[in-house]
Protein backbone atom coordinates (compact mmCIF):
# COMPACT_ATOMS: atom_id res chain seq x y z
CA UNK A 1 0.00 0.00 0.00
CA UNK A 2 1.41 3.53 -1.09
CA UNK A 3 1.86 5.97 1.57
CA UNK A 4 1.68 9.71 1.48
CA UNK A 5 3.52 12.08 4.12
CA UNK A 6 3.41 15.50 5.63
CA UNK A 7 6.53 16.08 6.87
CA UNK A 8 8.49 18.95 8.56
CA UNK A 9 12.27 19.77 8.21
CA UNK A 10 14.65 21.87 10.39
CA UNK A 11 17.34 23.95 8.95
CA UNK A 12 20.15 22.81 10.63
CA UNK A 13 21.82 26.75 9.54
CA UNK A 14 18.98 28.69 10.98
CA UNK A 15 16.56 26.92 12.67
CA UNK A 16 13.54 27.70 10.06
CA UNK A 17 11.10 25.01 9.64
CA UNK A 18 9.38 23.91 6.22
CA UNK A 19 6.57 22.15 6.08
CA UNK A 20 6.09 20.05 3.16
CA UNK A 21 4.13 16.48 1.76
CA UNK A 22 5.55 13.61 -0.31
CA UNK A 23 5.86 10.14 -0.93
CA UNK A 24 9.22 9.19 0.24
CA UNK A 25 10.70 10.51 2.75
CA UNK A 26 14.42 9.74 2.27
CA UNK A 27 14.23 11.19 -0.96
CA UNK A 28 12.57 14.38 -0.48
CA UNK A 29 14.89 14.57 2.50
CA UNK A 30 17.80 14.10 0.11
CA UNK A 31 16.54 16.47 -2.66
CA UNK A 32 16.15 18.87 -0.26
CA UNK A 33 20.24 18.66 1.13
CA UNK A 34 21.42 17.94 -2.37
CA UNK A 35 19.16 20.31 -4.41
CA UNK A 36 16.45 21.41 -3.52
CA UNK A 37 14.05 24.64 -4.38
CA UNK A 38 15.17 28.49 -4.21
CA UNK A 39 12.90 28.32 -1.24
CA UNK A 40 14.69 25.90 0.94
CA UNK A 41 17.97 25.77 -1.23
CA UNK A 42 19.20 28.63 1.04
CA UNK A 43 18.52 27.30 4.30
CA UNK A 44 20.35 24.01 4.01
CA UNK A 45 21.27 21.47 5.62
CA UNK A 46 18.06 20.11 6.60
CA UNK A 47 16.84 17.53 8.85
CA UNK A 48 13.36 15.68 9.74
CA UNK A 49 11.81 16.32 12.99
CA UNK A 50 8.10 15.02 12.26
CA UNK A 51 5.82 13.75 9.99
CA UNK A 52 2.18 12.03 9.58
CA UNK A 53 1.44 9.10 7.52
CA UNK A 54 -1.78 9.15 5.50
CA UNK A 55 -3.14 6.39 2.80
CA UNK A 56 -3.89 8.72 0.32
CA UNK A 57 -2.52 11.42 -1.45
CA UNK A 58 -5.78 13.64 -1.19
CA UNK A 59 -5.86 13.42 2.53
CA UNK A 60 -2.10 14.82 2.69
CA UNK A 61 -2.48 17.44 0.27
CA UNK A 62 -5.53 18.87 2.19
CA UNK A 63 -3.35 18.39 5.62
CA UNK A 64 -0.47 20.29 4.57
CA UNK A 65 -2.57 23.20 3.04
CA UNK A 66 -4.51 23.12 6.10
CA UNK A 67 -0.77 23.56 8.08
CA UNK A 68 0.00 26.33 5.58
CA UNK A 69 -2.95 28.54 5.84
CA UNK A 70 -4.57 28.03 9.49
CA UNK A 71 -2.87 29.36 12.45
CA UNK A 72 -4.45 27.13 14.54
CA UNK A 73 -3.70 24.05 13.13
CA UNK A 74 0.17 25.17 12.82
CA UNK A 75 0.08 26.40 16.49
CA UNK A 76 -1.35 22.93 17.51
CA UNK A 77 1.63 21.32 15.31
CA UNK A 78 4.74 23.92 16.56
CA UNK A 79 3.16 22.30 20.26
CA UNK A 80 3.23 18.81 19.36
CA UNK A 81 6.84 18.72 17.36
CA UNK A 82 7.63 20.77 20.77
CA UNK A 83 8.54 23.61 18.79
CA UNK A 84 8.64 27.91 20.41
CA UNK A 85 5.78 29.16 18.93
CA UNK A 86 8.15 31.72 17.91
CA UNK A 87 9.36 29.67 15.26
CA UNK A 88 9.45 30.83 11.37
CA UNK A 89 8.33 29.08 8.55
CA UNK A 90 9.98 28.96 5.21
CA UNK A 91 6.90 29.34 2.81
CA UNK A 92 6.44 28.39 -0.64
CA UNK A 93 3.31 29.05 -3.73
CA UNK A 94 3.67 25.04 -4.27
CA UNK A 95 2.62 22.53 -2.21
CA UNK A 96 4.82 19.26 -2.12
CA UNK A 97 2.43 16.87 -3.72
CA UNK A 98 1.03 17.54 -7.14
CA UNK A 99 -2.27 19.60 -7.14
CA UNK A 100 -5.04 19.27 -9.70
CA UNK A 101 -8.31 22.27 -10.51
CA UNK A 102 -11.14 21.67 -12.17
CA UNK A 103 -12.93 24.38 -14.07
CA UNK A 104 -16.89 24.13 -14.54
CA UNK A 105 -17.92 25.82 -17.64
CA UNK A 106 -21.35 27.12 -17.80
CA UNK A 107 -22.94 27.99 -21.20
CA UNK A 108 -26.17 29.94 -21.57
CA UNK A 109 -29.03 30.27 -24.15
CA UNK A 110 -31.24 33.39 -24.94
CA UNK A 111 -33.89 33.91 -26.88
CA UNK A 112 -34.79 36.24 -29.61
CA UNK A 113 -37.27 39.40 -29.55
CA UNK A 114 -38.16 39.57 -32.92
CA UNK A 115 -41.61 37.51 -32.50
CA UNK A 116 -43.33 39.02 -29.61
CA UNK A 117 -45.37 36.54 -29.07
CA UNK A 118 -42.76 33.90 -29.16
CA UNK A 119 -41.05 35.99 -26.19
CA UNK A 120 -43.46 36.55 -24.27
CA UNK A 121 -44.64 32.43 -24.59
CA UNK A 122 -41.10 32.06 -23.58
CA UNK A 123 -41.39 34.06 -20.49
CA UNK A 124 -44.04 32.81 -19.57
CA UNK A 125 -42.45 29.26 -19.43
CA UNK A 126 -40.02 30.82 -17.68
CA UNK A 127 -41.35 31.97 -14.65
CA UNK A 128 -43.79 29.46 -14.55
CA UNK A 129 -40.82 27.38 -13.58
CA UNK A 130 -38.85 29.62 -12.18
CA UNK A 131 -40.22 28.59 -8.36
CA UNK A 132 -39.26 24.95 -9.07
CA UNK A 133 -35.90 25.96 -10.15
CA UNK A 134 -35.23 28.23 -6.93
CA UNK A 135 -36.22 25.62 -4.68
CA UNK A 136 -34.12 23.06 -6.15
CA UNK A 137 -31.27 25.06 -6.06
CA UNK A 138 -31.78 25.82 -2.42
CA UNK A 139 -31.83 22.31 -1.72
CA UNK A 140 -28.72 21.95 -3.49
CA UNK A 141 -26.63 24.70 -1.51
CA UNK A 142 -28.29 23.57 1.97
CA UNK A 143 -26.84 20.01 0.88
CA UNK A 144 -23.62 21.34 0.03
CA UNK A 145 -23.02 23.43 3.36
CA UNK A 146 -24.36 20.45 5.47
CA UNK A 147 -21.42 18.14 3.71
CA UNK A 148 -18.94 20.84 3.94
CA UNK A 149 -19.55 21.33 7.71
CA UNK A 150 -19.51 18.02 8.37
CA UNK A 151 -15.95 17.02 6.56
CA UNK A 152 -14.72 19.88 8.84
CA UNK A 153 -16.11 18.26 12.17
CA UNK A 154 -14.23 15.47 10.77
CA UNK A 155 -11.04 16.55 9.99
CA UNK A 156 -11.31 17.97 13.90
CA UNK A 157 -11.82 14.47 14.63
CA UNK A 158 -8.65 13.31 13.41
CA UNK A 159 -6.82 16.61 14.84
CA UNK A 160 -8.17 15.47 18.27
CA UNK A 161 -7.03 12.25 18.12
CA UNK A 162 -3.42 12.92 17.34
CA UNK A 163 -3.81 15.40 20.45
CA UNK A 164 -5.31 12.70 22.25
CA UNK A 165 -2.30 9.82 21.40
CA UNK A 166 0.57 12.31 22.03
CA UNK A 167 -0.86 12.90 25.33
CA UNK A 168 -0.43 8.82 26.15
CA UNK A 169 -0.51 6.55 23.55
CA UNK A 170 -0.20 3.51 26.41
CA UNK A 171 -3.49 4.70 28.58
CA UNK A 172 -5.63 6.71 25.96
CA UNK A 173 -5.25 4.67 23.00
CA UNK A 174 -3.46 1.49 22.54
CA UNK A 175 -5.67 0.20 25.26
CA UNK A 176 -8.79 0.63 23.06
CA UNK A 177 -10.67 -1.75 21.37
CA UNK A 178 -10.33 -2.33 17.42
CA UNK A 179 -13.11 -1.62 15.83
CA UNK A 180 -15.89 0.28 18.47
CA UNK A 181 -16.49 3.46 17.42
CA UNK A 182 -15.96 5.95 20.59
CA UNK A 183 -17.30 9.57 21.05
CA UNK A 184 -14.59 12.40 21.49
CA UNK A 185 -15.35 13.98 24.69
CA UNK A 186 -14.28 17.06 26.99
CA UNK A 187 -13.08 15.84 30.21
CA UNK A 188 -11.31 18.34 33.05
CA UNK A 189 -9.83 20.70 30.28
CA UNK A 190 -8.20 17.42 28.02
CA UNK A 191 -10.06 15.74 24.83
CA UNK A 192 -10.45 11.90 25.46
CA UNK A 193 -12.36 9.07 23.93
CA UNK A 194 -15.58 7.67 25.47
CA UNK A 195 -17.67 4.13 24.44
CA UNK A 196 -20.88 6.91 25.67
CA UNK A 197 -22.91 8.29 22.97
CA UNK A 198 -22.86 11.73 22.78
CA UNK A 199 -25.41 14.95 22.26
CA UNK A 200 -25.34 15.62 18.26
CA UNK A 201 -23.03 18.82 17.22
CA UNK A 202 -25.12 21.71 16.68
CA UNK A 203 -28.00 19.33 17.46
CA UNK A 204 -27.60 17.82 13.90
CA UNK A 205 -24.55 15.84 13.59
CA UNK A 206 -22.60 12.92 14.91
CA UNK A 207 -19.26 12.67 15.48
CA UNK A 208 -17.63 9.21 16.39
CA UNK A 209 -13.99 7.72 15.86
CA UNK A 210 -12.96 4.23 15.30
CA UNK A 211 -9.56 2.57 15.98
CA UNK A 212 -8.02 -0.47 13.81
CA UNK A 213 -5.07 -2.12 14.28
CA UNK A 214 -2.39 -2.45 11.70
CA UNK A 215 -0.13 -5.45 10.07
CA UNK A 216 2.51 -4.94 8.53
CA UNK A 217 4.12 -7.81 6.13
CA UNK A 218 7.95 -8.81 6.00
CA UNK A 219 9.00 -6.08 3.79
CA UNK A 220 7.60 -3.65 6.73
CA UNK A 221 4.86 -2.37 4.66
CA UNK A 222 1.04 -1.83 5.41
CA UNK A 223 -0.80 -4.91 4.51
CA UNK A 224 -4.34 -6.91 5.36
CA UNK A 225 -2.66 -9.81 6.96
CA UNK A 226 0.64 -10.28 8.83
CA UNK A 227 2.32 -9.23 12.26
CA UNK A 228 0.14 -6.90 14.05
CA UNK A 229 2.52 -3.10 14.82
CA UNK A 230 1.13 -2.36 18.35
CA UNK A 231 3.18 0.99 17.66
CA UNK A 232 0.83 1.91 14.39
CA UNK A 233 -3.10 2.17 14.10
CA UNK A 234 -5.88 3.37 12.14
CA UNK A 235 -8.09 5.46 13.01
CA UNK A 236 -11.61 6.70 11.16
CA UNK A 237 -13.49 10.10 12.01
CA UNK A 238 -17.09 9.15 10.77
CA UNK A 239 -19.80 12.40 11.09
CA UNK A 240 -23.63 11.69 10.33
CA UNK A 241 -26.35 13.67 10.14
CA UNK A 242 -30.61 13.30 8.65
CA UNK A 243 -31.07 14.92 5.50
CA UNK A 244 -34.44 15.46 4.43
CA UNK A 245 -35.28 11.88 6.01
CA UNK A 246 -32.11 10.26 4.74
CA UNK A 247 -29.42 9.16 6.38
CA UNK A 248 -25.89 10.81 5.03
CA UNK A 249 -22.27 10.26 6.21
CA UNK A 250 -18.67 11.43 5.53
CA UNK A 251 -15.90 9.83 6.97
CA UNK A 252 -11.88 10.78 6.96
CA UNK A 253 -8.88 8.33 7.45
CA UNK A 254 -5.69 8.56 8.87
CA UNK A 255 -2.98 6.44 10.39
CA UNK A 256 -1.40 6.80 13.74
CA UNK A 257 2.28 5.97 15.49
CA UNK A 258 3.62 6.51 18.75
CA UNK A 259 7.01 7.95 17.54
CA UNK A 260 7.11 9.55 21.03
CA UNK A 261 6.67 5.93 22.91
CA UNK A 262 4.52 7.11 25.50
Amino acid sequence: MSMYYVYLLESEKNGKIYVGSTKNLKERLDYHNKKGEFYTRQHKPWKLIYYEAYNKEELARMREKRLKHNGNALRELKKRAGLPSTTSFVKKNEEGLPSTTSFVKRSGAGFSMVEIIIAIAIALFFFSSIYGIISFSNKIMHEGLRKTEAIQFAQEGVEIVRTIKNNNWTDDIAILTSGVAYYPVIVDGRWTLTAVAQPAINGVFTRTITIYSVNRDVNDDIAEAGTDDPKTKRIVASVSWLERGNNEAVSLQAYLTNFLNN
